[in-house]
């Protein structure tokens, strides 16, 4: 028989599962309850077939090591950016790292990429780069904090990435956007275009991908939904 403190926990998690696919996600990771197996299912209504590299799990998410961790997800049709209306969600924490870190990657091949990804300064940043061409390059003004849980999400609206880290954000305007890279999806690692390897450093508890807009208030009730598994 479960006790008051499993039972609240359970009722919660329930709750939290449900409103979560209530949005209709195309790739659902919570990555708290992995117990280490290297490969798993998605728990969205797909089950996207994920292969785990290296990575450590705890009640809070996966560590990943900044070195050669990471996750990777096959190529799918949802993964097309090229409509110009999707998003990408996270729970991070951080470690101390001057490196870059990338949060999700997609790469064609040297010349066609995309990389979510956290500058050596703490910043958020996107790069898309088309044919050669970055048609989208640029960090917001917003930094993380180090070893710290923070929500954070990046959303296009056609001309538009809205930029969300808890309850900061930052609309940058932009007509360039991806064509639909014939990649796997990589969660915390990307080989960039000049071939460096860009890993992150630290723990990832949740990653979401919507292949439409997020307006602010869907981010904030995601937020509240989900912001007791990390706080």
């Amino acid at each position: 028989m479960l006790s008051t403190k499993e039972r609240v926990y359970a009722e919660r998690s329930r709750a939290t599962e449900r409103y979560i696919l209530s949005t209709m996600p195309a790739l659902y990771l919570p990555l708290d309850r992995l117990d280490g197996t290297t490969q798993f299912l998605s728990a969205d209504g797909y089950g996207h077939l994920c292969t785990a590299t290296g990575t450590e799990g705890s009640n809070q998410g996966k560590k990943l090591d900044g070195v050669d961790d990471k996750i990777t997800i096959p190529d799918h049709a949802f993964w097309n950016m090229a409509g110009g209306q999707w998003a990408m969600a996270a729970w991070l924490k951080p470690d101390d790292s001057a490196n870059e870190l990338t949060i999700i990657g997609q790469r064609e091949d040297a010349n066609n990429l995309m990389q979510w990804h956290i500058q050596a300064t703490g910043k958020l940043a996107l790069n898309i780069r088309n044919a050669g061409t970055y048609d989208v390059s640029f960090n917001t003004t917003m930094s993380l904090v180090r070893n710290h849980w923070q929500f954070l999400c990046i959303t296009e609206n056609g001309d538009s990435y809205d930029n969300h880290l808890d309850y900061q954000a930052e609309r940058v305007t932009d007509t360039g956007r991806a064509n639909n890279f014939a990649g796997v999806l990589s969660i915390g690692h990307l080989t960039d275009g000049g071939g460096a390897e860009d890993y992150y450093d630290g723990a990832m508890g949740l990653v979401l991908f919507y292949p439409r807009y997020l307006s602010p208030v869907d981010f904030y009730r995601l937020r509240e939904a989900t912001e007791w598994r990390f706080r």
